[in-house]
């Protein structure tokens, strides 16, 4: 028999029935929540607090009837003073129970200000990659040991979402967190105060990925009762009563407030608000699915948006639409607010192209009817070229994608200024606004003199000899009536870079023998 195997034999020995109906109650809450299919192997994460020392000892018990096989992890965050002596009983605890444990040591102040964000989050990422660690591992364990489990791959990563049925079918690790209802409470509210929309107002789900959280009905009283009710201590850390942290103030003055003032039942009502928010949110998912296979593409690192189809839409599926675009493009949701989405949908409105930055290091780019949403470093990508077979039809660029651009000091561009077939520069103050990218239009004309002297389109395409099949199909930056510049024919002597040049625009467009 495996260690994990090894039920706490005193605690199975003496079931009270008021522990009988906690039991019940978070057992439920499991079967409802399809989190745990008889026989799973479990992670606990376990930090000594009473939240979490009684998740554990609960699902210890549990497994007698669901024949749970249990491990923990607990993580040493090297932040607080009571930081050895939380180790220390966590593994007095593990012993008693047979529970094997992991201890991982880390220093969240380091990993907070190498990855610039805050103590909280930095020790949040830690702790789930540990526990997704130590259920990747767990896996291959049972995969050497020939287990019928199949772990396929392995994330080490709390990014999983929509997958939860999936771990479950293969027989993968789970990990059990303890987040309870003032858990979820408290985030519903706090998603709220800074702008979240319906993804926010779903608080916590009860499953995520590998993740399961059985605690998620019950409330803190409860918890608490049930480790007086079988004289079980717990650590306590002291910065759980500093209302200088956010959560910590919704926690201890305003739903207390709430409860007083409002009505009692307040927590419960925003509980069960979040739960119906969730059934709603799964059913708005599936539509969203539904309209990014229509709308949305992949290109590189970019998500790119057909924004003729987007708008067909109805405006809340463009919405979360928008949403799904930033968050997979950053790999996570947080601190992604109404306020951006909002500010995407003016985008994708707006005349001509535009930009705007966005969190995590991302950038929205407005180019003719597409919205690019990616890495702010990055060129876009490439398309292909739509060639006609006609003579020298991969010499120009038909897609805005070909292009490139980024707006740089003139002092960065080499003097003299090359006289690059596929990369030119441009006086940026002279041009005065981001110029638009588009194919010809009536009257179009391009100065080909420093004096000022133009030329109309068509003739510049017939004296560069530009099959006659091509020239509506030819994108080009221009600004007004005025051709910037047409890739393999010429650029605008209007906007050259001269000694009083300050600010140059800078624009590349993909050689004509390059498709990538």
């Amino acid at each position: 028999m495996q260690t994990e195997d090894v039920l706490y034999g005193f605690l199975c020995s003496a079931v009270s029935s008021d522990m009988d109906e906690f039991l019940r109650k978070m057992d439920k809450t499991m079967q409802r929540c399809h989190m745990a299919p008889d026989g799973s192997r479990i992670i606990a994460g376990v930090s000594g607090g009473a939240d979490s020392v009684c998740l554990l000892t609960a699902l210890c018990r549990l497994s007698g009837q669901r024949k749970f096989r249990i491990r923990a992890v607990h993580v040493h965050h090297g932040l607080r003073a009571n930081a050895d002596g939380d180790e220390a009983f966590v593994r007095k605890l593990c012993d008693a129970l047979s529970v094997p444990l992991t201890v991982v040591h880390a220093d969240v102040q380091a990993a907070a200000k190498q990855g610039k964000t805050g103590v909280e989050e930095a020790g949040r990422e830690i702790r789930y990659q540990a526990f997704f660690r130590a259920a990747a591992a767990w896996d291959r364990e049972e995969q050497s040991a020939g287990s019928s489990a199949h772990p396929g791959a392995l994330p080490e990563s709390p990014a999983e979402q929509e997958q939860g049925a999936v771990i479950r079918q293969n027989g993968q690790a789970l990990i059990a967190v303890a987040h309870h209802m003032e858990d979820l409470t408290e985030t519903v509210l706090f998603n709220l105060c800074r702008g979240s929309g319906l993804s926010g107002l779903c608080g916590i789900r009860p499953v995520s990925g590998r993740i399961i959280r059985p605690f998620i009905e019950m409330t803190r009283g409860e918890i608490e009762a049930e480790l007086t009710r079988e004289g079980q201590p717990f650590r306590t850390d002291e910065s759980n009563g500093n209302t200088a942290y956010t959560r910590n103030f919704l926690r201890l003055q305003i739903i207390p407030m709430l409860q007083k003032n409002v009505n009692a039942a307040a927590q419960a009502n925003i509980a069960r608000a979040a739960g119906e928010a969730l059934e709603a949110r799964e059913y708005i998912e599936g539509k969203v699915r539904e309209c990014c296979e229509k709308c949305v593409s992949n290109r590189g690192a970019f998500r790119c948006a057909d924004l003729s189809a987007l708008a067909a839409e109805a405006p809340f599926l463009q919405r979360q639409v928008l949403y799904r675009m930033v968050a997979e493009a950053a790999g996570k949701r947080k601190d992604i607010t109404s306020a951006h989405i909002d500010l995407l949908q003016q985008l994708c409105v707006s005349g001509g192209s535009a930009e705007i930055s966005l969190p995590y290091g991302l950038v929205a780019r407005k180019v003719y009817k597409e919205l690019f949403i990616g890495p702010a470093g990055d060129v876009l990508p490439w398309k292909k070229d739509l060639r006609t077979g006609s003579s020298g039809a991969g010499r120009f660029p038909s897609d805005v994608c070909r292009y490139r651009w980024r707006i740089i000091a003139a002092a960065q561009v080499p003097r003299p200024v090359p006289a690059n077939e596929y990369t030119k520069w441009f006086d940026y103050d002279k041009i005065g606004s981001f110029p638009v990218f588009r194919t010809r239009k009536p009257g179009d004309r391009i100065t080909v003199t420093e004096d000022g002297s133009r030329k109309t389109l068509s003739r510049l395409f017939i004296d560069c000899k530009v099959p006659a099949d091509l020239r509506g199909r030819i994108v080009f930056p221009a600004s007004g009536d005025e051709v910037l510049w047409i890739p393999g024919c010429r650029m605008s002597a209007r906007y050259k870079v001269s000694d009083t040049t300050k600010t140059v625009l800078e624009i590349s467009a993909a050689d004509g023998g390059q498709d990538g």
